[in-house]
């Protein structure tokens, strides 16, 4: 059984991380193939509880504590991801490792020091990397109409500008994630997801075959 691929979609705030995530496992699932969504951070276990918390401004923490955060938060599934991929599963990400190096780097954590523990402590390396490119502006924008209330990064738009070059730089280096694709996501959902899906049939064929689920 051919082994699985792992898909992590990438970008700053209102990038359309999770809707792109999602569209993807449902196109796989349409054309047979097994497909699995992971999102970061949690929402309901203890570690992704303590981070919506930190995100909503309820206490600080400084760049290498955020960084063992965010990284313990993934960790945890590393065992259940390895299986699906194993069992012939695509795992798909919305954010991973590649956001806890973008961001806390961003933040002041030294990138080649924060790509070194990601490395050490096992983190399954994706397949393909989807980073979809916006603007602060257009992120920030977008976030205000989905939800009102921003949390700390979702509001700091200089932040989110270093956070961009954080993944161009992370890319260039080609020191995690064995392949990347950039996005323009300033454009409408099908536009961008049209792009996504020429991505996805050069990694996985994305043809339709019988018995799959």
């Amino acid at each position: 059984m051919p082994r699985g691929k792992l898909i992590v979609f990438e970008g700053i705030d209102g990038a359309g991380i999770d809707t792109n995530a999602q569209k993807t496992v449902e196109l796989l699932r349409e054309l047979g193939y097994k497909a699995s969504k992971f999102a970061y951070p949690k929402d309901h276990s203890p570690i992704g509880k303590f981070i919506r918390a930190f995100l909503k401004g309820k206490f600080d923490l400084n760049p290498f504590q955020q960084f063992a955060l965010y990284l313990a938060d993934i960790q945890e599934d590393q065992e259940k991801i390895e299986k699906l991929l194993s069992a012939g599963v695509h795992v798909v990400c919305a954010r991973y490792a590649t956001s806890t190096i973008a961001y806390q780097s961003a933040a002041g954590m030294d990138m080649e020091k924060a790509i070194s523990i990601v490395k050490e402590a096992g983190i399954l390396e994706p397949d393909l990397v989807i980073f979809l490119r916006v603007s602060p502006e257009t992120g920030t924008s977008r976030k205000r109409t989905q939800k009102g209330k921003l949390d700390r990064f979702e509001s700091a738009e200089r932040f989110l500008e270093k956070v961009n070059e954080s993944f161009e730089e992370l890319r260039r280096s080609g020191k995690f994630g064995k392949e990347w694709a950039v996005i323009d996501a300033e454009r409408s959902v099908d536009e961008v997801f049209e792009d996504v899906r020429k991505r996805l049939e050069e990694l996985v064929g994305l043809k339709a075959f019988k018995g799959g689920e």
